[in-house]
């Protein structure tokens, strides 16, 4: 998988002061008695608030843009099968040179004991990560003292490299939430194509200017300011037979159109099927490899000697990259690095196995191309225009 990671060299920065989010610790009589009857009287927990901010900054070490997203939750347990939800899983990206961080993790559990709320704080001890594929990191920590009745609450910042898809927020959940609200900054020089997919509608949502967020080699840059809130959310129920839960969650969805320099000057990141057509067959981890057919001329003669016709040929050429090369369960539109190495490791991804047998076939004067797709689990593409992304 590749992802676009966007930067400038910056040389100075500005941070002004963003929205308030809500005090940690200040749990109320009035969280510890939420009736559940006011949204789903079967739900075995519910978030009582959840207030999250993304905005774009400058990482002073390297000097790079980046996406900096604070989140804060608290969420009220009402029974041992409300338990889970203090088990917590933040999934972040990583790949050879960049990843996502998660600073300033904060995370508590709140139970009214003699007529006040004692507050048990999570060890760090409880914290630690998981390597779950090459792009992949995952953040797991449990909340500690759980009791029916108890309430948590955590928060949050995460830093990553990555702007082309800002930072999505799911407003719908496994459980019902009360209130969810979003804060967004975008800086003036970064349009976003803004999608709000699922049923559930925005209760609020104001758009104001942001004076000066963003101070780029001495310009000073406004941001859109944008608040998104949902309130008295339904908890979403996976069902039989149903695509990616991400074609029906309710959440917002963010895809970079176009960039303007400080100086002048546009780049677009909205691309037509043309364009998108000329990148991958250029591209060094996807068209070089199928021109890569002289790989396989030594090997052709004997995987197809005694084949009758064509489809033969192809089916002999197929059996033979199935044997030859494991897949290691990794998805992708790209090579790990290129087809020789899969060939040579006897293992690689979707598009290593793929690209080998494209590769293969041509050596065999056989016609084939490659396309390019979305699996069932990885959800709809957008149809407006072509986001690369969307494929895996």
């Amino acid at each position: 998988m590749k992802k676009l990671i966007l930067f400038l060299l910056l040389f100075s920065a500005y941070i002004p002061v963003f929205a308030q989010n809500f005090n940690f610790g200040a749990i109320t009589y009035d969280d510890y008695e939420f009736d559940r009857n006011k949204l789903d009287s079967n739900a075995n927990a519910i978030v009582l608030k959840e207030f999250g901010t993304a905005r774009i900054d400058i990482d002073d070490p390297t000097g790079r843009l980046e996406l900096i997203f604070d989140y804060h939750v608290k969420i009220k347990i009402y029974n041992k099968e409300g338990f889970e939800n203090a088990n917590v899983v933040v999934p972040l990206y990583k790949d050879d040179s960049r990843e996502e961080t998660i600073n300033d993790l904060t995370a508590s559990t709140f139970n009214y004991t003699d007529g006040k709320f004692v507050a048990t704080p999570m060890d760090k001890k409880a914290i630690f990560f998981e390597n779950r594929s090459k792009y992949t990191k995952l953040l797991k920590f449990t909340l500690p003292n759980l009791k029916e009745g108890s309430i948590i609450e955590y928060s949050y910042r995460l830093k990553s490299p990555n702007l082309f898809n800002f930072k999505t927020w799911e407003f719908q959940w496994k459980i019902p939430k009360v209130i969810s609200e979003y804060l967004v900054y975008i800086p003036g020089i970064y349009n976003y194509n803004v999608s709000l997919r699922g049923y559930q509608k925005l209760s609020d949502q104001k758009v104001e200017l942001a004076k000066e967020c963003l101070r780029i080699n001495g310009a000073n840059i406004d941001c859109s300011k944008i608040t998104y809130l949902m309130k008295d959310i339904p908890a979403f129920i996976e069902e039989d037979n149903m695509t990616a839960p991400s074609n029906f969650k309710s959440a917002i969805y963010f895809e970079l159109s176009d960039v303007t320099n400080p100086s002048g000057g546009k780049t677009s990141y909205t691309k037509t099927w043309k364009d998108i057509d000329y990148e991958l067959s250029s591209d060094k981890s996807f068209g070089s490899q199928i021109k890569r057919k002289d790989m396989y001329k030594d090997l052709i003669p004997s995987i197809i000697k005694d084949t009758p016709d064509d489809l033969m040929k192809a089916k002999a050429i197929l059996n033979y990259i199935k044997k030859q090369i494991k897949w290691d369960n990794y998805y992708g539109i790209y090579c790990a690095e290129n087809i020789k190495k899969s060939f040579d490791n006897r293992s690689g991804n979707v598009a290593d196995l793929n690209l080998n047998l494209i590769a293969a076939l041509s050596a065999a004067n056989l016609d084939a191309e490659a396309v390019i797709l979305s699996t069932r689990e990885n959800g709809t593409i957008n149809k407006l225009y072509p986001v690369i992304s969307d494929f895996n």
